[in-house]
This record gives C-alpha cells, structure tokens and sequence, in this order.
C-alpha cells in the first residue's frame, strides 16, 4: 500500500473514532435528563427526545439516570425519579391577614431551608399589579433571590425593617453580626443562601402571572403555594390591624366598623388593602391558577388557611411532599407547640403562638352581622367558589356548630387539603 493510502486510511479510522465517541457522550447526556415522575419509568430514545423538543418537561442535572445497557441502537433506558436532586424553589403566594405567617413559619422553622419573609417590602405600593413596569421590577428581584444573588437595594430595606430581618431565621444572624444589616454585603448573603440551597420566600405582594417568567423563561424549578382564607376571617383581621390602639387599655376599645375604617370602600385609590381588592386578588388569580397553563403543572397547588389551621401537621406534610422535600422533627415540633396554645388572643400582629382552629373562626365572635353580609355581597362568587359557605342571620353567625367550610372539587393536582 502507498504512503497516501496509508495515510488515508488512519485517517478514516481516527474520523469514524472520533465519530463514535460523539454519538456515545450524546448518548451519555440524553441518559442524564430528568423525569418529573416518582417512579421507575422506562423511556426509549425517542421518548426523550420527543418531550424535549415539544415543552422542556425534561431538565437536565435535576435526578440520576440509571443506565441498563447501551448498545448501538441505543435500547430502553431506566430512569431512577425517587428523589428530585437539585435545588427547590417556593413561594408561599397570599393577601395580608390570610394566615400567610403561619404558613410561612413552617419552611423557616427548617434549618435547610433560607426562608425570605416579604422579599417585596420593598414594592409595597403594588397591590393588584396595574403597573407592568412594577411588576417587571418584583419578578426580577425574584429572580436574583431565587438564584442567591442579593442587591443592595435588597439588603438596605432590611437593615431598616426590622420585622423582615427578624422573621428569617437564615438572615437575623447576619444582621446581627453586621450592625442591623447595615454593613451586610451582598457576598456574606451569598455564602449562607448557596449553602442552603432551597429558597423559600412568602409574599402578599405578588400574583400568579408574575411568576410565569420565572418558571418559563429562567429555568427556577419554583413550587407554588396559593394560600387563600375566608374573606369574612381576613375582613375581622384587617379591622383589628387598622383599627387605632388606645394605650393602657383593653382589647377592642374604640374599635371602628369595616365601613368606617374604610375597608369595604371600592376606590381604587384606598392606600388601604380593602375588601373589594382582596377578593377581586382572590378571583383573578384563582382564575389564572384553575385554566392549568402548561407552565403551572406540577408547579401548584392551593392550600386553604381553614384546613391548615385545623390541622396543620398533616396538611404541612402534604405541602412537603408536593415540594419533594422531608419534613423535619423539628419543624413538627414548632407547630405542635405554636399552634395548640390556648393564646388566640395575641396582641402581636404578626404572632404565631395560638391556636390555629380557634383563629380561624375567631371572626365570627368579632364582625357583626351587618360587616358579615356585606363582605358576603363582595366576595359571594369567590367565596362559594373556594367552599365558604354563606350565613344570613345572627342564630346562624353565632352556631359555632354550624360548619362553614364545605370540601371543595377541584382536581388533586390543584390543592392540598
């Protein structure tokens, strides 16, 4: 044989080697991709190519893939989903005085978790999200904290609300060690987020459409939870959160009606978070979540704050598992202990420490009648569609036997209950 045939022939070899090694490694990394399933699913080639191109449902690096054998033609692969590898993203997604705190406590209890109380402090004129460029501003502070990456508009907001500092376990001792948060840099929030992996955050600042980004566009793997609460329950918590404190005296001195405090007004420009906002928050956004857009499976569920408080370590380990995540002794511990007390009465806005049943229905020993019919009139359609059932006289308002809260039919994959 020639010198060039020769050469042309170590040529072909080193071409089809390298051709090989190409289609092997492609192999490799198709075997790699995820499956959202929890059990041991046998998917050809093909499949995964095919869900690939048709809607992303595959995300690469999120679980192992076990491979059974691999030939030429490239066989059946078995894909091991027991465990969801990979960091966790949630938001807990509420209106102010719905029991949102309470919810919030159960993922920052978690000393896995780096828990983020009211990330949109910052934003606290947006209410029903009418100005897009707000919106925009909300959902990419979401982004950067999603991704452990922290501004400095972030960390000043902090460092002079102290409630936001003092509701995260993760960030208080930061801000203790850095004058309040004042001297707190960007990289010292990094450090301690990074190691946690899972971000959680609670909002009453945000609705369901501002997260498609997120989800869509930025590859955050974000579990949402929609937390909702009879309108009559939040109506009486927002008349003791508005109504003026006398100093020294009892509780519920001076206290003002719904109508006279205004939140039963249905001006859009109230400062005040009224009744008529937070039910038409409650439709619309309930709406957008029941019309199951493809980016929002798998991705929420609804809780309602009636069936938490009644019985919150095992609707806490429903929301769990529909995070793919272990509830720890610790967190059980916490709400066994906050929500079994006999202080239904706590005087702190923001407390925790009650009994969580009792609370729930405390509204119907606080709002008379005529408060009750007329939140009633104003959230009807909402109320019947998430299961709150209506009263109309004063016998009925105070029959504490009489239930309120009818099991509602929506698929499983839509609430937690």
């Amino acid at each position: 044989m020639s010198r060039t045939g020769s050469l042309f022939v170590l040529l072909l070899l080193l071409l089809c080697t390298l051709l090989y090694i190409y289609q092997f490694d492609s192999a490799r990394y198709l075997l790699k991709l995820s499956h959202k399933d929890k059990t041991l699913a046998k998917l050809s080639v093909s499949d995964v190519l095919s869900s690939l191109s048709s809607d992303n449902s595959f995300v690469a690096t999120s679980s192992e893939v076990e491979l059974d054998s691999f030939d030429n033609s490239l066989g059946d692969i078995a894909i091991n989903t027991t465990k969801v590898e990979g960091p966790v993203q949630v938001i807990v997604l509420a209106r102010m005085r719905t029991g949102s705190t309470l919810c919030g406590e159960i993922f920052n209890q978690n000393p896995e978790l780096f828990f983020i109380f009211e990330p949109l402090h910052s934003f606290k004129v947006l209410q029903m999200s009418e100005d897009d460029s707000l919106e925009e501003e909300s959902t990419d502070l979401l982004k950067k904290l999603y991704k452990c990456k922290f501004p400095r508009m972030f960390i000043q907001t902090l460092a002079r609300w102290s409630i936001g500092k003092g509701k995260s376990r993760k960030i208080l001792p930061i801000c203790q060690e850095t004058d309040g948060c004042a001297k707190a840099t960007p990289s010292q929030f990094q450090r301690v987020c990074t190691k946690s992996g899972h971000v959680v955050t609670k909002t009453i600042r945000a609705n369901v459409k501002m997260l498609k980004p997120l989800i869509k566009f930025h590859g955050i793997n974000l579990k949402i939870l929609h937390l909702m609460r009879d309108p009559r329950g939040t109506a009486s918590s927002r008349r003791s959160y508005y109504t003026p404190k006398k100093r020294g005296g009892p509780e519920g001195v001076g206290k003002r009606s719904l109508h006279e405090l205004g939140l039963l007004s249905t001006s859009q420009d109230s400062k005040k978070n009224t009744i008529p906002k937070l039910c038409a928050w409650m439709k619309e956004t309930l709406k957008d979540a029941l019309n199951k857009p493809t980016w929002l499976q798998d991705q929420y569920r609804l809780v309602r704050y009636e069936d938490l408080a009644e019985d919150p370590i095992r609707l806490s380990q429903h929301i769990y598992d529909f995070i793919g995540l272990e509830l720890p002794p610790v967190v059980l511990k916490w709400i066994h202990n906050n929500t079994e007390s006999d202080n239904s009465r706590s005087k702190h806005q923001f407390s925790t420490r009650k009994n969580s049943s009792r609370a729930s229905t405390s509204w119907r020993g606080r709002l008379s009648l005529e408060e009750v019919l007329a939140v009633q009139d104003i959230c009807g359609d909402v109320m019947a569609s998430l299961g709150y059932k209506k009263l109309y006289t004063q016998e009925e308002l105070e029959n504490y036997s009489l239930p309120l809260v009818e099991p509602i039919k929506l698929d499983k994959d839509l609430m937690i209950m």
